[in-house]
């Protein structure tokens, strides 16, 4: 017993003793340490854990222009670009959310025509790795020009239902003002917003439009144009009055030279049917007849078109036409109608000449038969 005693008492026990202890310790500081490390690798919520991890994202934004805006016009760019950014997976998280970022060109130093630019960007920290598609891109600049336009609204007329009339199409803007270069403006012919009516229309319609600038073949020009959209009304009601009126019967199209043309119908007068404002305004319907090609005597049928805001239909719908066609003896085309003959009828023997000379070139005139 006094043996045992002994040993316990001894500094080869204590430092034994000593030593297990400090194992032990050693082993469960390192594991607690190994343990939260693998957790916040796991979850990756950790602050260290986003601080050592990389990621990549790729976001879209506007590229920004640096140039005088007063003084030149840019085009031929593309109003948006990707940016590829990667780094440490807390900033790219901070700047995916924030997107407190610019995508830009410096125009400032050139002139003009087209030229190819390196976009460059501002906002990233210097520790992510930032990445522009496309990297370049070409400018076209040139002189800038401003003006400000009537709006003409435009719909399609067969949209409205039988027996209703447009009585006024307007914008909630009548004018826009228009910026481009000075070539693209120039060459403006007019700002439409055209209005896609539903078929069959018989109510009031109203929605907005974005407004387009046309050259006078149609085309759309590359303009910036403010306000962009504009909102319209095409205003339609019933129409049931009624009007009898004379045709004036003109030619159209390019006739054979040399040619006399005389154009003739048994129909002198036709009803519209339309709003009573509509009527009071139109006492002569212009039937435009072809001559295109036209070599020889023909009878054609005309449809007849008002072709005027507020009139619905037209009774007869068409007409048949005599187109009579002889020898002018000039080398120009000539067009009469049985009217200018009978007026040409109450003049002395040495008129004829004359009357030809007279009506020579004209485009047509009114049928008087009636």
């Amino acid at each position: 017993m006094k043996h045992r005693m002994s040993i316990f008492n001894t500094r080869l026990f204590y430092r034994i003793v000593a030593l297990i202890f400090a194992i032990l310790l050693f082993v469960y500081v390192n594991f607690g340490h190994l343990s939260s490390t693998r957790d916040a690798n796991n979850t990756g919520t950790g602050t260290d854990g986003m601080l050592m991890s990389t990621k990549s994202v790729t976001l879209t934004t506007d590229l920004k222009v640096n140039l005088d805006s007063d003084k030149y016009f840019v085009s031929d760019y593309p109003e948006k670009v990707k940016v590829k950014i990667t780094g440490p997976a807390a900033m790219v998280k901070t700047v995916q959310n924030t997107r407190n970022f610019d995508v830009y060109a410096d125009l400032n130093d050139l002139g003009i025509g087209r030229h190819t630019v390196k976009l460059k960007t501002s906002g990233l920290n210097q520790e992510l790795n930032v990445k522009v598609i496309p990297e370049e891109v070409t400018f076209n600049i040139r002189k800038r020009k401003s003006v400000t336009l009537p709006i003409q609204v435009r719909y399609d007329d067969d949209q409205i239902a039988k027996g209703y009339a447009v009585s006024k199409a307007y914008a909630n803007t009548q004018v826009a003002q228009v910026t481009g270069a000075v070539s693209d403006v120039n060459r403006i012919d007019s700002i439409v917003a055209d209005v896609a009516l539903p078929s069959g229309l018989k109510d009031n319609y109203s929605r907005s439009v974005m407004l387009r600038a046309l050259d006078a073949n149609g085309k759309t020009l590359n303009v910036n144009i403010a306000p962009e959209t504009a909102r319209v009304t095409v205003q339609v009601y019933r129409a049931t009055s009624t009007k009898e009126v004379n045709i004036k019967l003109v030619t159209s199209g390019q006739g054979i030279a040399g040619k006399q043309y005389d154009l003739t119908s048994a129909t002198t007068k036709v009803t519209l049917h339309g709003t009573k404002a509509a009527l009071q305004k139109i006492d002569v319907l212009e039937v435009p007849v072809s001559i295109n090609g036209i070599s020889h005597t023909v009878t054609q049928t005309v449809q007849l078109d008002p072709r005027k805001d507020g009139i619905t239909t037209v009774e007869p719908g068409s007409i048949s036409v005599k187109i009579s066609v002889s020898d002018s003896g000039s080398d120009t085309v000539a067009a009469t109608t049985s009217a200018d003959k009978a007026n040409s009828g109450t003049k002395d023997s040495g008129s004829s000449s004359a009357t030809e000379d007279t009506t020579s070139g004209t485009s047509g005139s009114t049928s008087n038969d009636n």
